[in-house]
């Protein structure tokens, strides 16, 4: 049977919704106008839950199973005509600009599938992509994973809404409805806060970690209905203003406090649909027909502003003069879609049985991901435009190598994929086949910081007599600490690494390691915390986290000692924390006529203050190799650092980095020689290559 829903229009709703889209818009058009603006995206969870709250208690369906497809029939409609639409509109139009081959390029078509099933915030996870970082702004579809999040919601909360009996409007339903609501938001606002502190991605992305934003609206909903769905009347009272403050002010706030602002921002939103009521100032602000009218397309809004944004990064790029385009190309692309698109094929019949509208809704995704799937795959870069040259080619990627071997990128930095029982084939893959003059065999070891240093081997393998084996893992220091790693996969493969590195290893062999030391084991920004000690806890703090790596340190210098092996432990590269342009935006192309004026403005620091933010990692360095005679430290700020100064860029404007921590081929190449000199000094190297078998390092 079904009920007449008793829950009215509340047009204030829509009120808060245009405040939720217009701060999520101003701030990825410019997050200095509003530095917490991407709270909106949290404002929208809240007006979520009270909303979808409010439709379930209107259906009175006496079974599950028509419950759960009515439900479901219904956001199917709501949803995925829109989202089609502009995930297939999108790509198309990006997939003419976007480089084809580079990382944002793949990241494109994989976000877009997994938009389209209401996974984006795991693909994102999955991939590592840091929503606040420069690259995820090259990605049209970074901004999904927040329909993943409510996606999943809806796949658990109509269960708890009918299993209440909410949804019959049985009595005492709403407490029963109420008490998992609470229990379960505490164990998601418990995971929130921890992995806000431990692993930022899976806090910012993983769902349980914020079911409890969603479930607050659902809660303010209980109340609000239990009080007779009604709150207090009359301009006199400031309580409701005090609140719209209050939220305006969190999202003015820095960027930093997001572990407090969204707790904040979650219970304002929740009191505000609370407290708002007709013949208050606020409510009269909030239900402006303009208002009104932004908030009814914010669906629209909030998926094309992003896909106009970030292609406009790909071509034309942001400025001042641009803003006004920009913002009427996304009202007109909002306008015309929530008209044309999403509200006919809301209101339309698809079907007399909502299993089939499913069904058609599902059939409509996997068409457009089975075209995502053959533009991303045997059609890639058909549709690109531009010029894939050889300024392109100059910049780090995952087709960076040794040319006429497999030790690639592709194959040698690795992900999950590698297991126990795949992990001698990889070892096979990542070593270069012995020459008849090579005499020495080179080991380079570490997360994706040894990924950026793979044309040093170039340059090696094709000048000196060395054989080469590369392995590599993002996120994940080499060598292992004995007690763990947050990642037991990561902690896993970093065994495997060591376990075969010192098996293979002879005398007079070389193993270099290469990390970003300053993220793994230092405090501050750019900071991880995923070493465990030996009961299991995080280890905390810049100090004990070196000294379990300086263990390790001293342990794989005997285990290398011990067999006439030696190491070269190749410092922290400088890095430019502000450095916010990718170098795929730095080639000009006929769409982009301007380039960023971050690719000629070089971010500097002084040597003296590269060398006081390393210094308690120089410490360590020096002090193994204090201890053993058998190790080297190379130090990058004799290559990087000319005239007292380490630049992100060349004396001729060209750019070095791939990111602010990152070096590109040419950065490599500016150290390249240094390396071997340096080398060559200490007498790690036997004879080089005949002359004549000597190469240039190929940077094209």
């Amino acid at each position: 049977m079904r009920h007449t829903p008793p829950f009215p229009y509340r047009p204030e709703i829509d009120g808060l919704r245009a405040i939720a889209v217009l701060a999520v818009i101003a701030y990825h058009f410019n997050d200095r106008l509003l530095p917490s603006g991407f709270l909106g995206v949290d404002v929208f969870f809240v007006i979520s839950g009270f909303v979808i709250t409010a439709s379930l208690a209107g259906h009175g369906e006496s079974s599950l199973r028509p419950f759960l497809l009515s439900f479901y029939a219904r956001r199917v409609k709501r949803l995925m005509p829109l989202l089609i639409a502009c995930v297939v509109l999108t790509t198309l139009i990006g997939f003419l600009v976007i480089t084809p081959g580079t990382d944002e390029f793949e990241a494109t078509w994989s976000t877009g599938i997994a938009a389209l099933f209401g996974a984006a915030n795991i693909s994102l996870q999955a991939h590592q992509s840091d929503y606040f970082a420069t690259s995820t702004a090259l990605n049209p579809f970074t901004h999904t994973w927040s329909l993943g999040v409510e996606e999943q919601f809806y796949l658990l909360f109509p269960l708890l809404v009918f299993l209440s009996g909410f949804s019959r409007q049985q009595v005492g339903a709403g407490r029963r409805l109420a008490l998992p609501l609470i229990l379960l938001s505490v164990a998601s606002l418990i995971a929130f806060a921890v992995l806000n502190s431990r692993d930022p991605l899976g806090g910012y992305y993983f769902f349980p970690a914020r079911f409890w934003e969603l479930a607050a609206g659902a809660l303010a909903f209980l109340v609000w209905r239990n009080r007779g769905g009604s709150a207090e009347k009359g301009s006199g009272w400031p309580l409701p203003g005090f609140l719209a403050g209050a939220l305006l002010v969190l999202m003015v706030l820095p960027r930093s406090g997001e572990p407090w602002t969204t707790p904040a921002v979650v219970l304002v939103t929740a009191l505000l649909l609370l407290v708002l009521a007709a013949g208050q100032g606020t409510y009269g602000l909030l239900t402006s027909p303009a208002m009104r009218y932004l908030g009814l397309i914010s669906y629209a809004l909030y998926l094309w502003h992003w896909s106009v944004l970030s292609i406009s990064a790909w071509t034309v790029g942001i400025h001042p003069w641009t803003v006004p385009f920009q913002l009427a190309l996304i009202l007109g692309l909002a306008a015309a879609s929530h008209h044309l698109i999403e509200q006919p094929l809301r209101r339309a019949r698809w079907s007399s049985r909502p299993s089939l509208s499913i069904l058609y809704g599902l059939a409509a995704a996997a068409a457009a991901a089975l075209l995502l799937v053959v533009l991303g795959k045997p059609l890639r870069g058909h549709l690109f435009t531009g010029s894939d040259g050889a300024a392109y080619r100059r910049h780090w990627e995952h087709r960076i190598g040794i040319p006429g071997t497999t030790v690639n990128g592709t194959l040698c930095h690795t992900g999950p994929e590698v297991t126990p029982g795949s992990f001698a084939p990889y070892v096979r893959h990542c070593t270069t086949e012995r020459r008849p003059g090579d005499r020495r065999h080179l080991f380079l070891l570490g997360d994706s910081h040894a990924l950026a240093l793979m044309p040093l081997e170039q340059h090696l393998h094709d000048r000196l007599p060395l054989q080469i084996t590369h392995y590599s893992r993002s996120g994940c220091p080499f060598p292992p600490s004995a007690s763990g790693h947050e990642s037991s996969g990561c902690w896993a493969f970093s065994r495997q690494m060591l376990d075969a590195v010192t098996s293979a290893v002879r005398p007079g062999d070389i193993v270099v390691i290469q990390n970003y030391f300053r993220s793994h084991f230092g405090d501050g920004d750019d900071t991880r915390n995923m070493q465990i000690d030996a009961a299991g806890r995080h280890v905390l703090g810049a100090a004990n986290k070196l000294a379990y790596y300086r263990k390790a340190l001293e342990d794989l210098a005997a285990n290398l000692g011990a067999r006439g092996a030696n190491l070269v432990i190749l410092g922290e590269v400088p890095r430019f924390l502000d450095l916010k342009v990718d170098p795929n935006l730095c080639i000009r192309q006929w769409f982009r006529p301007w380039l960023p004026p971050q690719c000629q403005q070089p971010q500097r620091q002084s040597l003296a203050g590269y060398r006081q933010e390393n210094e308690a990692l120089n410490k360590v360095f020096e002090a193994v190799a204090a201890a053993h005679p058998h190790v080297h430290v190379f130090d990058p700020a004799v290559s990087l650092c000319a005239d007292g100064t380490c630049s992100s860029h060349d004396r001729q404007g060209n750019l070095l980095y791939r990111d602010r921590d990152h070096l590109n081929e040419l950065g490599v190449a500016r150290m390249a020689e240094d390396f071997r000199r340096f080398l060559a000094d200490r007498g790690l190297l036997s004879t080089a290559m005949p002359e004549g078998n000597a190469k240039t390092l190929d940077l094209h």
